[in-house]
């Protein structure tokens, strides 16, 4: 719910003050497993990737230190976060993204 209504926000402010547009967007499957694998440059990425997506949520992997932060603990879960340790190999969220994938869901990582 919160994903959708984060949608409905965000899209007029990008639309106007950034003048976003996506190019290739009829590439973007409308369904099944898709792993989304992006370069991270600003805090609004993550926000780009959703908007890019309409129709699909998109889960992402982030870093575990957001899930400390008392009001990001709170939020992100309910926009399809899930942690990752960035200091090593974290096959727990290996193993999530992995059975979000089977779930046909849209997965996204950044892997700088």
């Amino acid at each position: 719910m919160l994903y959708k209504i984060a949608y409905i926000l965000f899209w007029p402010i990008f639309k106007i003050f950034y003048r976003i547009r996506f190019v290739g967007k009829e590439n973007l499957p409308g369904e099944g497993p898709v792993l989304i694998v992006s370069n991270h440059a600003s805090y609004i990425d993550p926000i780009c990737l959703g908007l890019a997506f309409p129709k699909r949520q998109i889960h992402f992997m982030a870093k575990d230190d957001l899930f400390r932060m008392p009001m990001l603990k709170q939020l992100l879960p309910r926009v399809n976060a899930f942690p990752v340790k960035r200091e090593s190999s974290d096959r727990k969220a290996l193993k999530e993204a992995l059975k979000r994938l089977k779930a046909g869901e849209v997965v996204a990582i950044f892997p700088e």
